[in-house]
């Protein structure tokens, strides 16, 4: 656990040696982890009025393209917040019931999309762009479009993780952002209740790693053998999560993997040294032919053969550990 401090990494639970044997599968959530979750507002479609009354509803939410879209107007104020998860959200802007949020939300508030915004919308947008539509009085008026920047090493280290185990995108998000070509099975648009059903449908296929970040990805990181915390993760992250790695680098989850798996080498190395000893000396013993002094000396040294082994250093870079998660 100190080691794994030294190194950035935070171990929440000293269990987590011995949960899993092997990783078969990893869920990965998307913002926040595959991508930095600092979204910025690109668009603006539709009249100009739909921006106050979506940055009052917006400044009522933590999500990250709630932030964004909230910084947009201080003008307004919003009240009795109805959080629609993994969709939108609905408030009260002065004497107007607005909702903002995907088309998943609007489908369930009954709201039709225009055909114009529609027929925009899927002819401008890229596959990093999110829309947010806002709307009320039962229509939806307008727009707002943001992006999130995609880390530098997510294809990296998906390539990785892949040649060892399969890799699944598991999102709130309605839109993979491209994404889903790198992956081998994509769960979108899933709300938090849903990540944690997702997670124990594939334990029936091996042991599962989630990493996310948000309070949304909580129960799934509390369903999986190891839930990962990364980059700036929420409370409700923190305390679902085994493993906690702060910090921008997606790829230090390796270096965690090796050290998790290095630990339960060695802490199975213990118990087996200690088996053998006592399977040998137990019957010498009593049947007479083991002398006290010698079993003294004996059991001394295993002690210390064992205290030994569990101080020696611990090497990501080792072969038997790099290559200990993989499944067989």
């Amino acid at each position: 656990i100190s080691t794994a401090l030294r190194r950035g990494i935070i171990v929440s639970s000293a269990g987590v040696f011995e949960k899993v044997r092997s990783i078969d599968i990893v869920a990965l959530d998307k913002t926040g982890t595959l991508s930095t979750g600092d979204m910025a507002v690109t668009e603006v479609v539709g009249p100009k009025e739909i921006i106050p009354y979506a940055a009052a509803v917006e400044r009522l939410s933590r999500h990250p393209i709630a932030k964004a879209i909230a910084q947009l107007d201080t003008t307004m104020i919003g009240k009795e917040l109805e959080i629609y998860a993994g969709k939108g959200a609905v408030a009260k802007v002065g004497n107007r019931r607005v909702a903002i949020g995907s088309y998943a939300l609007f489908s369930v508030l009954g709201w039709k999309l225009p055909k114009e915004l529609a027929e925009r919308n899927s002819e401008t947008l890229s596959n990093e762009d999110v829309t947010s539509y806002v709307g009320w009085d039962g229509e939806i008026r307008g727009a707002i479009i943001t992006r999130d920047a995609s880390r530098p090493e997510w294809e990296r280290v998906v390539n990785r993780l892949r040649k060892q185990c399969r890799v699944v995108l598991l999102t709130g998000a309605e839109h993979p952002s491209g994404f889903e070509h790198h992956v081998d099975a994509v769960f979108a648009g899933v709300p938090p209740e849903g990540k944690a059903a997702v997670i124990r449908q594939l334990q029936k296929e091996g042991s599962v790693v989630m990493i996310g970040d948000g309070s949304n990805d909580a129960p799934a990181l509390a369903a999986a053998n190891i839930g990962v915390a990364f980059g700036a993760p929420s409370s409700l992250a923190v305390d679902a999560a085994d493993v906690i790695i702060p910090g921008n680098s997606l790829e230090y989850i390796f270096e965690a993997f090796d050290l998790l798996f290095t630990m339960r080498r060695r802490i199975r190395q213990n118990f087996g040294w200690a088996l053998v000893y006592n399977a040998i000396a137990i019957p010498l013993a009593l049947s007479g032919y083991l002398n006290p002094l010698f079993a003294a000396v004996a059991m001394s040294a295993s002690s210390l053969m064992v205290v030994l082994n569990s101080s020696r250093s611990l090497k990501s870079s080792d072969s038997m550990a790099a290559m200990a998660w993989r499944p067989t």
